[in-house]
């Protein structure tokens, strides 16, 4: 019972003894000042991650944290949790054990050659070895050397190292890196945007050269493809040969590196993921972009299900069209909001010009549901109420305005190919024109009278006009009073009816008259 209590209060020194020791905080200036290049190496992954062009490792790379970025705290738990964390020359090492009645300690750092130094126990070699796997051998021979020692071994702190990457880099580099970095990190921080991803070729310490896909690593979690660098490997990169873009009714539209022999059907099953749902496999395009003889470039417009075998050439461009094309369409012409990237004339910017968009529609689709399907086309000078349908020369006034926001549908009408529906543009403005000061447009302001833009205009012009004649006209053309309320788009007209008006355009031609009845009195004077 003494002998088992004794053990029981021995064993627990041992472990509050190990546990202050082992502090991360503690960990080794040198890798310290290894970490803070890495972590510089690591920013620069990211930026040449996010700016490369192959598609197939930096898009899923980007954004997500790495081992190579982990503080040498977070590396540390990271080997302890790992069972397959290979031991590597620079860990640091603390083997803690009972002997005689007392806690020994002893810190250890493998060496370059993977010898651990235990002091009196000798010296172990941890090459090949995972840290699971060195921690039984040490803590067995620790126990059979010391009966009822109760060994301990753990990690204090993670060895460094630098692994040499050449080829296809801006500059044959060395990259740091520690026992969890994968290849992947490595690679993604030295290429350039022509490096090949689908062989990289490394060379161990011992010679001998294995090639890896990063994007089977990337696509199908293969990690047999990204393994772990070692102290001692060379990384060497090659150029691509064939680089493929895919985009439109495909389920992974991305820049693609495809190997040697792989065709259209590859790049669309494997790489591209499938087809969507509304894809159209016979409408095909591949572009090639400044590739050939020609500089203008090439397309041609393949069917999958007779051209599954075409070997796309490097850099073009396939694209797969869709079923949605193959659909009948109406216009919506008028008041639309402008699409993004549409130019806008500088001189005319205050002013809101007609656009056109076309909308294709399902059989049975209504008028009301393409409104509420482009309501955000629509703008506030949209005159939605007075809106209209061409079909056929033929002209249907609809009103917007209730499918939108008055859930009637009483009115509503079936689409048809080659309609055109018609949005009025209803601006908030006020024409004044005729004799006024300042004739111009004028903003609307609701519930004022044709007096308050007779007075934006600078009144009326006293010598040409009289009793403050006006003609009022709304923008159907119809003449109002000036009890009349005035509303948008109304033209205001100060009429010129003055006595001095009319006096001033009589006198001139009584003039011009006089002057040649004058004249022909004068030649007949000098004839007679």
């Amino acid at each position: 019972m003494n002998e088992r209590l004794t053990r029981a209060i021995v064993l627990c020194a041992l472990l509050i003894v190990a546990s202050s020791q082992f502090c991360p905080a503690q960990a080794m200036s040198s890798d310290s000042d290894n970490v803070r290049d890495q972590k510089l190496s690591t920013d620069q992954s990211t930026s040449t991650g996010q700016n490369a062009s192959t598609g197939q490792n930096a898009s899923t790379k980007k954004n997500i944290p790495t081992n190579q970025s982990a503080t040498p705290e977070e590396r540390t738990l990271l080997a302890l949790s790992n069972p397959d964390y290979p031991v590597t020359p620079g860990d640091a090492l603390t083997l803690t054990y009972l002997r005689m009645a007392s806690v020994d300690s002893l810190t250890c750092v493998v060496g370059s050659d993977y010898g651990v130094n235990l002091g009196l126990l000798g010296l172990v070699y941890a090459r090949g070895k995972t840290f699971r796997e060195l921690k039984i051998l040490v803590e067995k021979k620790v126990g059979e050397a010391y009966k009822y020692s109760n060994p301990s071994l753990i990690i204090r702190s993670t060895g460094s190292f630098q692994v040499e990457v050449a080829g296809e880099v801006p500059a044959t580099v060395f990259v740091p890196a520690w026992a969890l970095t994968r290849l992947s990190e490595v690679v993604t921080t030295a290429k350039t945007a022509y490096a090949s991803l689908r062989s990289v070729k490394v060379i161990d310490a011992s010679g001998n050269v294995t090639h890896y896909d990063l994007f089977k690593a990337s696509r199908f979690g293969d990690l047999s493809q990204d393994p772990y660098v070692r102290p001692g490997d060379t990384i060497v990169l090659e150029r691509y040969s064939r680089i493929v873009t895919i985009r439109g009714e495909v389920r992974r539209p991305e820049r693609y590196e495809l190997l040697d022999g792989e065709s259209l059907k590859e790049l669309i099953e494997l790489y591209g993921g499938g087809f969507t749902e509304s894809a159209d496999s016979s409408q095909i395009s591949v572009v090639y972009d400044f590739d050939k003889a020609d500089s203008r470039g090439e397309m041609k417009i393949l069917d999958f299900s007779k051209d599954s075998s075409f070997l796309p050439d490097n850099n073009s461009t396939v694209t797969v069209g869709s079923v949605k094309n193959l659909l009948p369409c109406v216009y919506f012409e008028g008041a639309l909001i402008p699409k993004e990237g549409t130019s806008v004339d500088k001189e005319t910017s205050g002013l809101q010009g007609s656009q056109r968009l076309t909308y294709r529609f399902v059989s049975g689709e209504t008028l009301s549901h393409a409104a509420q399907i482009l309501k955000s086309q629509f703008s506030t000078v949209s005159d939605l109420a007075n809106a209209y349908v061409m079909r056929g020369g033929q002209r249907m006034p609809v009103d917007l305005a209730s499918f939108l926001y008055g859930n009637d549908y009483s009115k509503d009408i079936p689409l048809q190919s080659g309609d055109t529906i018609i949005v009025p543009f209803r601006q908030f403005f006020v024409s004044v024109s005729g004799a006024v000061a300042v004739p111009g447009r004028y903003p609307y302001v609701p519930d004022r009278s044709w007096s308050y833009y007779i007075g934006l205009a600078g009144g009326f012009n006293a010598d040409t006009n009289s009793n403050e004649a006006l003609k009022i006209v709304d923008v159907k053309g119809h003449t109002k009073t000036k009890a009349d309320p005035i509303e948008p788009e109304d033209t205001l007209t100060a009429q010129s009816n003055s006595f001095y008006f009319y006096l001033g355009r009589v006198a001139s031609i009584v003039s011009v008259v006089a002057s040649a009845l004058t004249a022909w009195i004068y030649v007949q004077s000098l004839i007679k």
